[in-house]
This record gives structure tokens, C-alpha cells and sequence, in this order.
């Protein structure tokens, strides 16, 4: 049975892997990839969910719910991770005041207090998420303080409500797709500012994502042994399936996203793949990783891929750092044109050299102070 349960944590660990690479390669510049970014923030809200679903719910009638209590809940989920944001931000620092791009004293305090309060997310991210990924921190811990009221509620639900409020959540991004096409084709700089913002960052919006993985989550664990079995005999063809829409919905996402002259035939498109196209194919894959009873998932479950998944959370807040960094050297070293021809590759080799170091580091520090904390617990 252990010997099971670590294979399904494996192979969670593989996808948390993939969706981080989609993000990872996106922000080094690659081309041709970008739409990857957008679909692994979904698997990581989408997984999210699913997994505090499978945590909770067997105990969940110990839990309490109200403000105070699910906000404690929320700040908990996150302490792991949030003193490494904290550092990387200060990190951020010299950017503000060294160079030309200098900013005033009291405008960079405030974006300092917005982003170590975890706010940055409600506000224009362009401007407030200094460190510009972690505006996912905020918005996971706005879904973090919701999910006890969450579980609350669909505990009530049956299985065909489940599947009507999947549905349903899905036809609203559908929705929130074509009205962001039509103000992005309307009036570029209101998209740019707001709509934008809304459908991609805000933290009301991103706990949809996180809604469908609980509703997800809770479908499976309350799976049928007979829905198991023929649900086994489909899966490596379902798999094939799942990962040929998504190569597929890439496919045209980037061929959309390369064309100059953008029509609102083509601007639709793109907003439906990356609002509810990504969110779908995401939930299916999470769904599948998480039986891990197929050839595909068993090859895509290994050392490397577990490695990067089990750091994935620290890997995700430090790569945008480094890779920061390392357009200042290249810029600074050989110009404009040395950092366009080599900033994607140096980024690629170096970048993630250094970030998988510096996660390594920070993992051994963050276990340090858990076992410290622990034994002091101990002895009290």
C-alpha cells in the first residue's frame, strides 16, 4: 500500500515538473512555447486543489471554518515558501535605484508592503509583483483561505453536482474568454491595464481553477471500483488522446500568438485556449497523473522529472530571479545584441544550473529550521 501511494506522489511530482518547465522555458525567452507558461500556472492552481481535497476531506470534520481559522489555515500552507519570497524580493532591491530606470523612495515602499503582505495580485501586476511570478503566491493564498469553505460545501454535494459545477465553472471561463477578446480588440490599453489583469492574475478569478481541482479531487476519491476498472482498460489511449489535444491547442495558441495583424477571430482563439482550453487539458492530466496506471505517465515519472517536481516550488519563485540577473551581466557585458543572441541560451544552461543550486540550498536551509522548530515543539 506505502509502495503505491509513493508511486501516485512520484508521479504528481513529474507533472508538478512539467507544468514548471512550461513556465521555465516561457520566461527564458524560448520561442515557440508560449502558451506553456499559461498552461502550467493551471496545472499548479488545478493540482492545488486536487491535492488539498485528497489531504483534507478523510479528516475534515476536524476542521474549522471561519474567517480567523481559514485564515490561519491559508498562512500555514504558505510559510513554507514564504520566507523565500521575501528574500528574493529584497533580491529585487538594486533594480530600483542602480541604472537609469530609478524609481522614488515611497513608490517602491509601497510595492515592497504590498508584495511581503502578499497583495500584489489585486493590483495591476505589471507594476506591483516585484518579483514578477510571485503574483502566483497571492493568489494561491487567496485560494488557500477560501478551500475550507470550499470543502464545506461540495461534502453536500453528489456526483452529478460535481460534474454540474465543473461544468458550469468551465462555461464562465468560456465566457470570461470571449468578453477579453472583445475589450482586447476594442481598447488595447484598457485590456492591457484591467482586463488582462482580471482573467490571468487576480485572485478571484485564479481560485476557479482551484474550485475545479477540489471538485475534481473530490470525483476521485469517491470513484467506484467498477468506474476504476473500466476507467484502466481506457487509460494509455485516453492519455495518447489527452496529450495529442494538448501538443494540439499549443500548436495553436503559437501560430495565433506569432501573427502580426491580429484579428478578433484570432484574438478569440487565443483567449479560449489560454483561459479554458489549458484549464481543461490540465484537469485531465492531473486526473491521470494521479491514477498513474499507464505507460506514458510511467515513463514521464523519472529521477529527473521527480528531482524538479520536489523543488519545483522554490525552482518556480527563483528562476525569474536568476534569469533577471543574467540579462543584466549579458546586457552589461556585450550590449543589446550579445544579450539577444546569447540571453536564451545562457539562460537555458546557466540559469537553470544556478537555479536548481540555489533550490537545492534553500531546501536544506527550510529543513534545517523545520527540524529545529520541531524538536523545540518536542521538548516544550
Amino acid at each position: 500500500m506505502e509502495m503505491i501511494i509513493n508511486k501516485k506522489i512520484d508521479s504528481i511530482q513529474a507533472l508538478r515538473a512539467l507544468a514548471f518547465l512550461g513556465v521555465f522555458f516561457v520566461h527564458s525567452g524560448l520561442k515557440n512555447v508560449y502558451g506553456a507558461g499559461e498552461w502550467g500556472v493551471s496545472v499548479f492552481l488545478i493540482m492545488s486543489g486536487f491535492l488539498c481535497v485528497n489531504r483534507y476531506y478523510p479528516k475534515m470534520n476536524g476542521m474549522q471554518v471561519d474567517f480567523k481559522s481559514n485564515l490561519v489555515f491559508a498562512i500555514k500552507r504558505i510559510s513554507g515558501i514564504y520566507w523565500l519570497h521575501f528574500a528574493l524580493t529584497f533580491g529585487f532591491l538594486p533594480f530600483y535605484f542602480l541604472g537609469t530606470n530609478t524609481e522614488h523612495f515611497l513608490s517602491v515602499l509601497f510595492k515592497y508592503v504590498i508584495n511581503f503582505l502578499l497583495l500584489q495580485a489585486w493590483f495591476v501586476i505589471p507594476y506591483m509583483s516585484i518579483n514578477r511570478v510571485s503574483w502566483y503566491l497571492s493568489a494561491i493564498l487567496f485560494c488557500y483561505f477560501l478551500f475550507p469553505w470550499m470543502l464545506k460545501i461540495i461534502d453536500k454535494f453528489s456526483k452529478k453536482k460535481v460534474i454540474c459545477a465543473i461544468v458550469f465553472l468551465y462555461l464562465f471561463e468560456l465566457l470570461s474568454a470571449i468578453v477579453a477578446a472583445f475589450l482586447d480588440c476594442a481598447d488595447v490599453s484598457f485590456y492591457n491595464c484591467y482586463a488582462g489583469w482580471v482573467i490571468y492574475y487576480h485572485p478571484v478569478f485564479r481560485s476557479i481553477d482551484f474550485m475545479i481541482g477540489c471538485l475534481v479531487g473530490k470525483l476521485y476519491i469517491s470513484e467506484s471500483d467498477d468506474v476504476r476498472k473500466k476507467w484502466k482498460k481506457m487509460n494509455n489511449y485516453t492519455s495518447l488522446c489527452i496529450i495529442g489535444l494538448i501538443l494540439v491547442l499549443h500548436g495553436i495558441y503559437n501560430h495565433f500568438n506569432t501573427i502580426q495583424i491580429q484579428t478578433f477571430g484570432s484574438v478569440l482563439i487565443i483567449k479560449i485556449i489560454s483561459v479554458a482550453g489549458f484549464s481543461i487539458t490540465s484537469c485531465m492530466l492531473v486526473y491521470l497523473f494521479a491514477k498513474n496506471d499507464t505507460k506514458i505517465v510511467y515513463i514521464m515519472t523519472n529521477k529527473f522529472l521527480i528531482f524538479v517536481g520536489d523543488m519545483s516550488k522554490y525552482m518556480y519563485l527563483i528562476h525569474f530571479f536568476v534569469f533577471e540577473y543574467i540579462g543584466r551581466v549579458l546586457w552589461r557585458v556585450g550590449g543589446e545584441n550579445f544579450y539577444k543572441k546569447y540571453g536564451v541560451i545562457a539562460k537555458l544552461t546557466i540559469g537553470l544550473i544556478i537555479t536548481i543550486v540555489l533550490s537545492m540550498i534553500w531546501q536544506k536551509f527550510a529543513r534545517i529550521i523545520k527540524n529545529r522548530r520541531y524538536e523545540k515543539q518536542s521538548l516544550s
